[in-house]
Parts: structure tokens; C-alpha cells; sequence
């Protein structure tokens, strides 16, 4: 059982850490990945962004305010189900970023915002259906 935790950890960490290499690399060689990778809403270019968005960040302080928040939830829900939540973050990423394709406004959405709010909806879920009131707890703490 520790050993999950320990392997949770570890992949909600590599996770993140993948989140910042991209914003580092985007940073120091001024790639301008936010902009160019990005969703742009209702433009087939932007089709491109619904994967990408969650790897990209516009700043420091919005990477810093997701950073938190992400691995916190990635932790929570790998240890509730490493299937589900697999499962969870491909339909988050490719259901909220088409909508944001979609219905978002115009100029460029990327983040993990969208991956943090579809976290607390699966753990809220998962808290309601399984009835895992520690699942639903975080999720509400979080959120």
C-alpha cells in the first residue's frame, strides 16, 4: 500500500515536472509555445491546442497557481484509481478543450486550469457514485 503512495507521488510529480519543462524551454528559448500551440477557438490551427493547452502556461504566476493544485488532485485521484483517472484526463483534456474550441473567445486558452476543474469534478463524482467521502472532501477543499 505504501508503495502505491510512494508511485502516486511520483507520477503526479513527473506529471508537473513535465508542465514545467515545457514552460522552461517555452521561457528560455522564447519559443512563444503559449501563443503558437495554444487553442484558438474555432480555427482549425487551434485544433492543434486541444492537446497542448494543459502543457502551457502564459507566465510564472499562472504556471505557480496551477502547479499546486494539479499535483495535488493527480495525486488524490491516482490513488483513488490509476484507470479512472486515466481514463478522467483524456476525456477532460479532448471533451474541455473542444468545448473550449468551441464556445471560447476569441485570442489563445491554454493551461491546466481545465485539467484542475475536470479533476475535482471526477473526485467529486467518484466521492458521489463510490461513495468516497475522502475523494469528495478533497475535491471540495481544493476547489
Amino acid at each position: 500500500m505504501r508503495e502505491k503512495l510512494v508511485e502516486n507521488v511520483q507520477i503526479a510529480l513527473l506529471a508537473l515536472a513535465v508542465v514545467w519543462a515545457v514552460f522552461a524551454a517555452d521561457w528560455l528559448l522564447s519559443l512563444n509555445l503559449f501563443q503558437s500551440a495554444g487553442i484558438k477557438p474555432r480555427r482549425l490551427v487551434g485544433l492543434w491546442g486541444i492537446p497542448c493547452a494543459p502543457f502551457l502556461h502564459a507566465g510564472w504566476w499562472h504556471i505557480l497557481s496551477n502547479s499546486l493544485p494539479l499535483v495535488v488532485l493527480l495525486f488524490v485521484s491516482l490513488t483513488f484509481s490509476r484507470r479512472l483517472t486515466v481514463r478522467a484526463l483524456v476525456a477532460i483534456i479532448v471533451v474541455g478543450g473542444g468545448l473550449v474550441w468551441i464556445f471560447g473567445r476569441t485570442g489563445v486558452h491554454a493551461g491546466a486550469s481545465g485539467v484542475i476543474f475536470g479533476l475535482i469534478g471526477f473526485l467529486m463524482g467518484a466521492g458521489v457514485f463510490r461513495r468516497s467521502w475522502r475523494a469528495l472532501i478533497v475535491a471540495v477543499v481544493v476547489l
